[in-house]
């Protein structure tokens, strides 16, 4: 018991601890050992998206859209000033537009690696990283909790 003293520990050690505390409330858990990609055992969640994050945009966005559509334009008046003309560059507008094609172009192969990602971990095959030195080197511990068997 010293890790919980020490409130310190590896995989395999936080594994077991959880482990034992499963056990003795009634669950039916098990320490796994295997191997794993190097953005599971160095926690690396770059990757993931936070369903918070999103639940917030499309709040914001939603919002957003309510405030423009209950914005009443003014009446003109007789003595209003004039907008100013706003010149834009055609050569600015269309880096512009590149630039744009090329960020979706990116974010839709991001996607789909991510994508084949998600597909390949639901497939018990870890997705590895191809520059990766360590392939198949890591090895990594998680408790595994069945269901159905509580006392």
């Amino acid at each position: 018991m010293s890790v919980l003293n020490w409130q310190a520990g590896d995989c395999f050690d936080m594994s077991v601890v959880l482990c034992s505390l499963l056990i003795g409330v009634g669950y039916d858990a098990y320490v796994v050992t295997g191997y794993a990609p190097k953005s599971v055992t160095t926690n690396d969640q770059s990757k993931t998206t936070c369903p918070v994050l999103e639940a917030e945009v499309a709040l914001a966005e939603e919002e957003e859209k309510k405030a423009r559509e209950n914005v009443v334009e003014a009446k003109a008046s007789k003595y209003s000033v004039k907008k100013a003309v706003v010149l834009e560059s055609q050569f600015v507008r269309q880096q512009q537009k590149e630039m744009q094609t090329r960020q979706l172009e990116e974010a839709e192969a991001r996607r789909k690696m991510e994508e084949e990602e998600l597909q390949a971990i639901n497939a018990g095959l870890a997705a590895v990283e191809v520059e990766d030195e360590m392939i198949s080197k890591r090895v990594h511990c998680w408790v595994l909790v069945l269901a159905g068997k509580r006392e």
